[in-house]
This record gives structure tokens, sequence and C-alpha cells, in this order.
């Protein structure tokens, strides 16, 4: 195995920073995020461009965490020449235009380290497919840095597509600061097709239709008729059969080494279902336990032929699962680097995003094996002041009381009743066993 002397991180759909004219759009204040967000203007605005990868916002580590552990792995973004290079790309448009910008990151890292480089891409979530499009599409075989690259290892890509994607298109769903209703503008306006591009390709059954008569047939979602009635646009749908063009891996290169993680622990919208509820055609999500990362479905995430690791955690933080990183780091040359003492109990809220007084799905991680637990959850409300500036504020409300004894688990899942108050608040989990 050829172990790279140069990371390029490719980040995913949202976690780029966007800002016009100096001021940041993306991502929205804490206080939005509670309020909800008023930039839409400028978000839609296509003056707006890509700064940095989200390394962090608010009390909220983001991508920090992967870029702290690639450089415990040696690869950094202080020494010169650099061997670490993080790719801030705009999310809203094209991938394939992504593509070309990671094509331009790349053969700036042979200007810079010489002919000689191996070059390692390491892509969460949409960024995978960015990474793809570059290595498959054939367009960019002749570039300097193609021949140079060695290694793609993605983390919690949808390789054949979300079925969540079909949902957040259609408006039915929030995501991170943005309403249905924005998510929606979003998602529809024709410069900025890259969420339709996270639909399942044509040949991908995900949506079924659940009349009787129709015994779950799959339903063609490219379809004009079917897109019409389905109030999807046409012209982002041919973006996305375009893009899903220009990936296969019969034209994968052979001289780099792919690898996927991919989440198996989450409650997942593996399926939609098509429904005439209400006079007219709705589509119903179908979650399965233990489907995907969340976000991602397993069938997705994971590719035929290619060498692959199941771990835990969710979609947008899966890079924190110690097993990725346990296996990450070997990928990387540098075993057991990263094989720190973890977390004994690691909480995870899939959904952060709730309404007062809803009920929430709450997992807790295990370090080892349990088969005893009894402890509490409590909600501690995180402070606003000056927008952006936070800190924790004490226990909100009574803690819900833990209790399990049985089978060894790995995770145990659980709800609890999210806080009456809007607010933005952080869950935790204190043991009564050993004080965790």
């Amino acid at each position: 195995m050829i172990t790279p002397t140069v990371v390029v991180f490719v980040p995913g759909i949202l976690g780029t920073q966007l800002t016009l004219d100096g001021e940041v759009v993306w991502p929205g204040t804490v206080l939005e995020y509670v309020r909800g967000y008023d930039r839409m203007d400028q978000l839609l605005d296509n003056r707006t461009v890509a700064g940095d990868i989200i390394r962090s916002f608010g009390p909220m580590k983001q991508y920090v965490t992967l870029v702290d552990d690639l450089a415990r792995c040696g690869y950094s973004e202080v020494v010169s020449p650099r061997t670490l290079y993080v790719l801030g790309y705009d999310w809203r448009k094209d991938n394939s235009m992504s593509a070309s910008l990671l094509a331009d990151q790349l053969d700036e890292v042979v200007r810079i380290h010489g002919a000689a480089v191996n070059i390692g891409v390491v892509a969460h979530s949409m960024g995978g497919l960015v990474a793809r499009y570059y290595l498959e599409s054939g367009e960019y075989a002749e570039r300097p840095a193609f021949a140079r690259v060695c290694q793609l290892i993605t983390l919690g890509t949808p390789h054949r597509g979300a079925a969540l994607a079909l949902a957040a298109a259609r408006g039915d769903i929030p995501r991170l600061f943005l309403s249905k209703e924005q998510v929606k503008a979003l998602a529809n306006h024709t410069d900025y097709p890259s969420l339709y591009q996270l639909l399942p390709p044509q040949d991908e059954p995900f949506l079924w239709d659940e009349a009787v008569a129709a015994g779950l047939e799959p339903v063609d979602v490219y379809a004009p008729a079917m897109a019409h009635q389905l109030g999807l646009s046409l012209e982002n749908l041919a973006s996305a059969q375009r893009f899903r063009s220009g990936l296969s891996l019969e034209r994968r290169p052979s001289h780099v080494r792919y690898f996927s993680f991919y989440g198996t622990a989450q409650k997942t919208i593996t399926s939609m279902r098509l429904t005439s509820a209400g006079g007219g055609p709705q589509v119903r999500p179908f979650d399965a336990e233990n489907g995907g990362d969340e976000t991602v479905p397993v069938w997705s995430a994971g590719l035929n032929g290619v060498q692959g690791l199941p771990v835990g955690g969710e979609h947008g933080t899966i890079f924190r699962d110690d097993a990725l990183r346990l296996t990450l780091a070997s990928l990387l040359g540098k075993k057991g680097v990263l094989a720190g003492e973890p977390q004994r109990t690691t909480v995870l809220v899939p959904k952060h995003v709730v309404a007062p007084e809803e009920r929430m799905t709450i997992q807790l991680a295990f370090a080892t094996p349990t088969a005893v637990l009894q402890g509490s959850i409590a909600f501690r409300r995180v402070t606003i002041q000056d927008d952006d500036a936070v800190g924790i504020a004490a226990p909100f409300g009574k803690p819900s009381a833990i209790q399990y004894s049985g089978s060894h688990l790995n995770r145990l899942e659980f709800t609890v009743t999210a806080p009456e108050f809007a607010g933005f608040y952080e869950a935790v989990y204190t043991s009564a066993l050993d004080g965790d």
C-alpha cells in the first residue's frame, strides 16, 4: 500500500463557510439555530462565495476534530510545505464544478511538492462524490495530479444516493438552520442543483408505490410526469443525471485505492413510499432501525467490490467514531496513533433540531460492551451573548433516569422529552456507577 505524503480533505454538503461582501452567510449564528435563519436572500445570491471548511460553530465542533486527528497522523496545515490541505467549495453548486476546484487544488499540491508526491483524498459525505467525479469522469485524467492520487477514503458518502434527498427537495423536512420552506427554495433553485445530485440514480428503486394495485412497485422520480406530480425541478433532475453519468466504478483508476466507512447504527430513511392520502401524491419516509448513519442508508454508503468498514456514529460526526479513527490512522500509515483512551460513554443526538416538548431519540455509545447501566440524562441550556458568544448553563429541568441490565450492548437507544422552552441545549449523561 502506498502511503500518502499529502492529504486533501473534501467536506460534505453544508460543510463550507459561505460569505457575501465579507459577511458570513453560512453557517447561521447560534441565535438563528434557535429562532430561524434570516439570510435566505444572501444564501440564494450568486455573488456569495465559498470560504474555509466549517471547523466549528457556537459550542458545536464540526470538522476541527477530524483536522486534529489528521494532524496527529502527521498531516499538518501548519508546517511548510503543508501536508494537509482542505478544500472549501460552494456546496450549493453543481458537484462537477466542485470537482474542477478539486482538480486545481490537487495540481497545486503537485506544483508545491513535486511530481513524486503521493496524494490521499479523505472526503466526507457529498465530498466523496465530488472526489469520485474527479477520478471517474475522465475529464481530469491528463491533469498533472491525476496519476499522483493513490488513495480515496470516503466517510459516510451517499455513493448510491440518499432517499432523504427526495424529502428535502420537496420541502418536507428542515435541515440544520433551514426551515422546510427554505430547504425547498434552495434545492429547487436551478443555479444550485447539488442536493438533487444526492438523489439515488434512476436505476436505484428507492421510491415505492403503496397503492394496493401497485404492490410496492418502484417509481421513477426522473420521469417527467412523476416529477411534475411530486413538485420536482426537471432542470435539476437533468443536472443530477448528468452528474451521475460521470460516476462509474468501472472507470475507477487502477492506481487509486478506495476505502469507504459507512454508518450502520442509526435509524435511517432507507426508502420512500408514494401514497395518495389527501387526494394527491404524498411521499412518506420509511425508517429502518440500524439502517444507516441517520442520513445515508447502509446500501448507499458502501461500494460493491470496494474495501470498507461499518461503524457507529451519526452522519454529521461519523469521523469521531473510535473504530473509524483507528482504521483511518492505519490507512494513512500511522497505525495506533489515534488509539488514545476512548470516552467510556458518548452521547449521540441524531436529530439536532426538535420542537419544544417533542419526544426525541438519544443514544449512548459505549467504548466497551456494557451489560449494566445506571445514570441519567440532563439537558443543559447554552446561554447566548453577543449572538455567537456562548456559555453552558446549569442543568435545565429534571434529569431522565436511565437503567439497563441484560446482554452486553455497544449502544443503547431511548427517548426523552425535549425541554419545554425553545433554546440551544446540550445533552449530558451522568453515570451513577462510575462517575462518567
